[in-house]
């Protein structure tokens, strides 16, 4: 994930959209420590990062133990499925980008269901055609 192209892709857009208060979640990305918890990746040459190798469990309970005050975990399923597999989420946080291919989305509801799902309404963003439109002529 990490070179897969994340932080750069967070970078670029934390630089080229500053100011706008429709990516706040950018420029926090760029800000705070990052760890990488990888076996196969030894050193990054990323700015505020750094890489834990060793068993997942390991890395984490080495993380709770240094000062500061939340941990978050970014990933995919099965790096979900493994920190809560080996009981190491305290808290469940689900985040869902409002964003499809250069399309900006408003919230306009939710409705949360009795068995845990919560239904987010979207309508595309006023000139979100535009932008789409753009995204792909440049690509």
């Amino acid at each position: 994930m990490l070179e897969g192209g994340y932080l750069a892709h967070w970078q670029h857009a934390a630089l080229t959209h500053r100011g706008d208060p429709g990516f706040r979640f950018e420029q926090p990305i760029m800000d705070i420590e990052k760890v990488v918890i990888s076996k196969r990746l030894a050193k990054t040459s990323r700015e505020r990062t750094r890489v834990l190798g060793g068993p997942l469990a390991g890395a984490v309970g080495s993380l709770k133990g240094e000062s500061g005050d939340q941990i978050i975990c970014f990933g995919g399923t099965s790096f979900a499925s493994a920190l809560l597999g080996a009981d190491l989420v305290d808290e469940l946080q689900l985040f869902a980008g409002a964003a499809v291919r250069g399309w900006r989305f408003d919230l306009t509801g939710s409705a949360p269901y009795r068995c845990g799902i919560v239904n987010r309404y979207r309508r595309p963003r006023e000139g979100a055609r535009l932008e789409a439109q753009a995204a792909a002529i440049r690509s």
